[in-house]
């Protein structure tokens, strides 16, 4: 078979699979973006949703005097994580 008479054919073949593979892959990167945004709106709203809800635990706490509710000093620092020194050191690191 002689492909010199089909050279043309041939270049043109390539250069739509090549335009056909380009048109898929940015379908798909079109549509994950579109997934990922419909994520972080969900993300979003459940945020609105806990910080409402925890806005209206604070205020039924204050409403009933109590001091130990949501909002509570002590109870946020039992919460909060305990920072350690770390007596690690960084391998590369030049310490004096």
């Amino acid at each position: 078979m002689n492909f010199r008479r089909y050279q043309n054919e041939l270049i043109a073949g390539i250069a739509l699979l090549v335009m056909l593979g380009a048109f898929l892959f940015k379908q798909g990167e079109i549509s994950g973006k579109e997934e990922q945004i419909r994520s972080l709106q969900n993300r979003v709203a459940e945020m609105k949703e806990v910080v409402a809800l925890k806005d209206m635990g604070r205020q039924r706490t204050r409403e009933k005097g109590q001091g130990s509710g949501v909002g509570s000093p002590s109870l946020q620092s039992q919460m909060e994580p305990k920072k350690q020194k770390s007596d690690r050191k960084l391998p590369g690191a030049h310490y004096q």
